[in-house]
C-alpha cells in the first residue's frame, strides 16, 4: 500500500562570493520568508514559506496544500513550487531556465525536477511556472522522507547563488498538515526534554530540534525515544492514550491500552523506542494507516519498558495476550531492522 506523502518545506540558500548581476532578461526565484542566511559553510540557507507549495487536484488545477481540494499526495503524483519572476520574461527566455536536484535522502522517490507552466486559477490568466518534482512511483522505498538541495540556473548549477534566492533544500515530512497553526517548542540538549500528553494542560505538540548528536525525548508516562537528531524537521508529536473501542472490538479477549500520535510523525533516522509496561509477559504491536503488525519487542528490565526500533509513529498497543491477526488484516511487509537499529552512533 503506499505511503501517503504530507508535505513539510525548508529552502537552504549557499553563499557565493560573486556580486549579483542585475540583467533586463526575466529571472525566476524561490519565494523566501526573509533575507536571514542559516547554516554555515556551503550550505548557507534561508527559508521559505511551505505554504507556497502546490499539488494538483481532482479538477488539474494546482492548489496550495492548504487548500480543501488538495487531497493526499502518492508516489507518482507531482509536488509544485511556485516561482516568483522578476522581469517580464518570453517563453523562449523562460524555457532556458532549469532546475537540478541532488538528492541527499529519498532519491529513489523522485522520478525528474523541471520548471513548467501550469494553470494554478479558474481563468486563463490563472497560469505561472512552478517548479515541478515528480514522484516515482515505481519507488520501493517505505518512508517518505525527501531533502535536498535544488539549484535554479540559466546557465548552470554553480550560478545559483544563495542572494539570489535560487539554491534551496527541499525537504518532505510526513506529518506537515498536523503542524500547520502551531507555535513549536525547541528540544534543545537537557531542556524542554519531554512531551506531554495532548490532555495535559502544559501540551506542546509540535517541536523543532537544534542540530543534536544522541538525545533522549520522554514521552511523559509512556515511554522514551533515543535518536539522532541532526537535520531533524519540526515534528508534531503529541500523543494520547485514548482507547480505541474500534480495534478492542476486533479481539474481545484481550485487554489492550494505546498510545497514539495524531500527526503520525516520521524521523530521519531510525531511534530506539522504550515503551513502559508494568510486565514483561505483555505482546507490543503497531498500527500503521489501520493495519495492526507485530513489533520486534525486546524487554527491558532497567527501564522496565519493551525496546525496539522505530522512525515513525502511529498507534503502539501493548496486550496481555497475543493477538490473532489474520482475521483483521494482512500485516505489511516488515521494515523494521531486527539487528543494530541506526540510531545515528
Amino acid at each position: 500500500m503506499k505511503k501517503i506523502l504530507a508535505l513539510a518545506l525548508a529552502f537552504v540558500m549557499t553563499m557565493g562570493l560573486a556580486s549579483v548581476a542585475f540583467a533586463a532578461d526575466g529571472e525566476f526565484r524561490f519565494e523566501v520568508r526573509d533575507d536571514v542566511n542559516h547554516g554555515s559553510g556551503k550550505d548557507v540557507y534561508r527559508l521559505m514559506d511551505g505554504n507556497t507549495v502546490y499539488v494538483e487536484n481532482a479538477d488539474g488545477d494546482l492548489v496550495l496544500t492548504t487548500d480543501p481540494s488538495a487531497g493526499t499526495v502518492e508516489e507518482g503524483d507531482s509536488l509544485y513550487i511556485k516561482l516568483n519572476v522578476v522581469n517580464e520574461m518570453t517563453a523562449k527566455e523562460a524555457g532556458r531556465w532549469k532546475v537540478k536536484a541532488d538528492w541527499r535522502v529519498g532519491a529513489d522517490l523522485v522520478d525528474s525536477v523541471s520548471v513548467v507552466y501550469k494553470r494554478f486559477g479558474a481563468t486563463a490568466a490563472d497560469y505561472s511556472y512552478f517548479v515541478e518534482i515528480k514522484t516515482n512511483e515505481k519507488a520501493t522505498t517505505k518512508m517518505n522522507d525527501l531533502l535536498g538541495i535544488l539549484s535554479l540556473y540559466e546557465t548552470s548549477p554553480s550560478s545559483a547563488k544563495a542572494e539570489d534566492n535560487r539554491k534551496v533544500l527541499f525537504a518532505v515530512e510526513e506529518n506537515n498538515y498536523a503542524t500547520y497553526g502551531y507555535a513549536s517548542v525547541h528540544l534543545v540538549n537537557d531542556k524542554n526534554g519531554s512531551v506531554y500528553n495532548l490532555n495535559h494542560e502544559e501540551s506542546e505538540p509540535v517541536y523543532s530540534f537544534s542540530n543534536l548528536d544522541e538525545e533522549v525525548i520522554t514521552f511523559e508516562g509512556v515511554g522514551e525515544y533515543e535518536i539522532n537528531l541532526y537535520q531533524q524537521g519540526k515534528l508534531y508529536l503529541g500523543f494520547s492514550t485514548e482507547f480505541d473501542a474500534e480495534v478492542s472490538e476486533k479481539f474481545p479477549e484481550a485487554e489492550l491500552e494505546f498510545v497514539k500520535f495524531p500527526g503520525k510523525p516520521a524521523f530521519n533516522k531510525w531511534g530506539v523506542f522504550y515503551l513502559y509496561a508494568d510486565e514483561d509477559n505483555k505482546f507490543v504491536y503497531e498500527m500503521k494507516d489501520g493495519v495492526i503488525s507485530k513489533v520486534d519487542a525486546t524487554w527491558d528490565a532497567s527501564m522496565d519498558a519493551y525496546r525496539f526500533a522505530a522512525k515513525r509513529f502511529d498507534t503502539f498497543i501493548i496486550s496481555d495476550v497475543e493477538l490473532d491477526l489474520s482475521a483483521v488484516n494482512t500485516p505489511a511487509e516488515d521494515e523494521t531492522p531486527k539487528d543494530n537499529p541506526a540510531t545515528g552512533r
